[in-house]
Parts: structure tokens; sequence; C-alpha cells
């Protein structure tokens, strides 16, 4: 007898919790997780490099919530509070999937006579550093901004005479409130970085240079 109301007590708490759940999130079940990562970028290679010599492509640095999966967002009550999506997230962190789109990049178009990663134990005579500032949406205008603000450093190492060390902006509009635009929005964004990189270091003539 007493098992038998035990078994009817347990009975009743799992309806409850049940009922009380349903309550809290209606019919509908838990968000999925979403999955993000950047697309590759095609691009054409130089006539001939910019740097003669190896080049080390370091690992972009970040700090706070940029170190994280998390995709970020302003909306349109504050562009001083940065906000979170629960359910949608960087396949790596930004910093990595930035390091990793940066280094095919600059590998693709030739920029010097060889590219390394930070990984690859080899001498170079060329380092990159580059940090992550920013990467968020931006809302607060009622559309859809892919945001990115990123330090780029080129430096000659055995001499130490610094090539650019310049602050690069770049602020899309998606083509949709769709993620999925804003991450294409990200990767445009990134390209034009890159593309103003570049001619920056072609406008300062070190193709000849050492």
């Amino acid at each position: 007898m007493k098992l038998l109301t035990i078994n009817i007590a347990i009975k009743i708490l799992s309806t409850s919790s049940l009922l009380l759940l349903t309550a809290c999130f209606g019919s509908s079940s838990i968000p999925d997780d979403h999955y993000y990562r950047l697309p590759e970028l095609s691009t054409k290679k130089l006539s001939s490099p910019l740097l003669s010599g190896t080049l080390r492509v370091k690992k972009v640095i970040t700090h706070g919530i940029y170190g994280e999966r998390t995709l970020i967002y302003t909306d349109k009550n504050s562009n001083i509070k940065l906000n979170r999506y629960h359910y949608h997230h960087w396949e790596k962190s930004p910093a990595t999937l930035i390091q990793d789109n940066l280094f095919q990049y600059l590998k693709k178009i030739g920029i010097a006579n060889k590219v390394i990663s930070n990984k690859q134990n080899t001498k170079e005579k060329y380092i990159l550093e580059t940090e992550l500032l920013s990467m968020h949406r931006d809302m607060t205008s009622n559309n859809y901004i892919a945001t990115i603000v990123i330090d780029i450093r080129l430096y000659n190492k055995t001499n130490d005479a610094i090539y650019i060390n310049k602050r690069y902006y770049s602020n899309l509009k998606s083509n949709s409130d769709a993620l999925v635009d804003t991450i294409k929005a990200y990767s445009d964004g990134l390209r034009n970085i890159y593309n103003e990189f570049i001619a920056d270091l072609q406008a300062e003539n070190y193709r000849t240079t050492d």
C-alpha cells in the first residue's frame, strides 16, 4: 500500500512538472542551436609577391566576449549595450575564424614568397599581427549592419621596420534580417579590409624593399 502511494505521488509530480514546463514554454519545443562559419574567400593571385621572403601570420588576438563563440548584437534601444544570441553561435571563436580566413587569403594572393601560420616552425622575415577589436551586428538604426574593427600591423623582423600599422573598419548592410545574410556581410567586410590592407602595402611600394 505504501509503495502504491509513492508511485501515485511520483506520477502527480511528473504531471505537475510537465504542466509547468508547458506553461513556461508553450507547446513549442526549445529552439535548436545554430552554428555559423565564414565562407572561404575567392581571390586572384598578385602578379608578383609584395614581400620578398617568408611572412608569418600570427594568431589573431582579441579580448572579452569576442574570444567566445557567441554572436553579438546591439539593438535599437542602445548602441552601448552588447547582447548575445542564445541559440546562434560561431563554429569557432571570431578570432580563430578570422585567423584561418586571413591566412588563406594572403596565401592565395601570394603576398610573400612564402606565407606560414603561427604554428609552423619556420624562420620568417616578416610578421603580421592582427587584433580584433569589434565584430557585432548593429541594429540601432533599424537596419542590420555587420560591423568589424581590426588593427593590422606588418613589420620586418630583421630590422624592425614597420610597414603597416593601421586600424581598419567595415560597416556593411545585410540584405535581410536573416543571420545568414549578416554572416555574408561579415565575409564581404573582411574581404574589403584585406583588400584595403593590400592597397596600403602597394601604395608604400614595398614590393622591391629589402
